[in-house]
């Protein structure tokens, strides 16, 4: 009998990134489970039980677990909280705008545009 997968939330991610120089080769960073390598794709495999964590993007986008099945997020001072099933699918998401958790970022606009249609905007002084 095979391997058995651990059904956890974070179990199913990737990561995409890509070179500004050079070959210009996409790179693929994730589970063991991937296409196949190309001349303008590498794939770098990681165990197969790692599960999604951390991921930092310059100072506006943070994504870090803190719990099996719970994400939070930073996005530019807006704060998102995810609850995830064991099979990635989120049950609930939580939005706090800035200055709720985290400080609105000094000279960025805010826009909340919910299904309604109705906008609300905010703009931060520098």
């Amino acid at each position: 009998m095979g391997e058995r997968r651990l059904r956890t939330a974070g179990a199913q991610w990737r990561l995409l990134a890509h070179e500004r120089r050079g070959q210009r080769r996409s790179h693929g960073i994730g589970p063991a489970d991937h296409p196949e390598n190309s001349q303008h794709h590498v794939h770098h495999d990681l165990p197969e039980a790692v599960e999604f964590d951390e991921l930092v993007v310059g100072r506006w986008l943070h994504v870090e677990q803190m719990d099996s099945g719970v994400w939070w997020m930073n996005v530019g001072g807006v704060t998102v909280l995810v609850s995830a099933d064991r099979d990635g699918r989120p049950k609930r998401v939580t939005v706090y705008g800035p200055g709720d958790y985290d400080d609105p970022v000094a000279g960025c606009g805010y826009e909340c545009t919910w299904s309604a249609g109705q906008a609300r905007q905010r703009e931060v002084p520098q």
